[in-house]
């Protein structure tokens, strides 16, 4: 069933993830500069978390991935593709801790990147494998 009809997400590529502690649906904007939440009850009901990426630069960010990790403090995390880091964000839209990625994980600049169960997962988009990393 369509709850709601269009095109919703910020972008047209924009990849959600689910925030359990919300239950909402949420976004990484199109310009990288805050996680927008759809209400899952009341979708047409929406809120905004504004990032403040301190001295980090978005031109290095997957910009249709973000993921949710229901960890107090480093609720959301994005992945800086170029550096190999993952850069968490607590509900303030502060930058809390960034993580070094292994060498061996595959990096995407577009989509590939997902976390769930305390894990960070990268697709290798040539041998079409996921690869999971244990973060908390």
């Amino acid at each position: 069933t369509s709850i709601m009809t269009g095109q919703n997400q910020p972008d047209f590529q924009s990849v959600g993830t689910f925030d359990y502690g919300k239950k909402a649906v949420v976004f990484l904007s199109a310009e990288m500069d805050k996680i927008v939440a759809y209400s899952r009850k009341k979708p047409s009901k929406t809120s905004s978390i504004t990032l403040n990426w301190s001295s980090i630069s978005t031109s290095n960010i997957n910009p249709y991935a973000l993921g949710y990790t229901g960890v107090s403090g480093y609720e959301f995390v994005c992945l800086d593709y170029v550096d190999a880091k993952l850069v968490f964000f607590n509900r303030s839209g502060n930058v809390t801790a960034t993580v070094q990625v292994p060498e061996t994980a595959p990096m995407n600049d577009w989509f590939a990147f997902s976390f769930t169960n305390n894990r960070a997962f990268f697709y290798n988009k040539e041998r079409r494998i996921w690869y999971g990393y244990k973060v908390f």
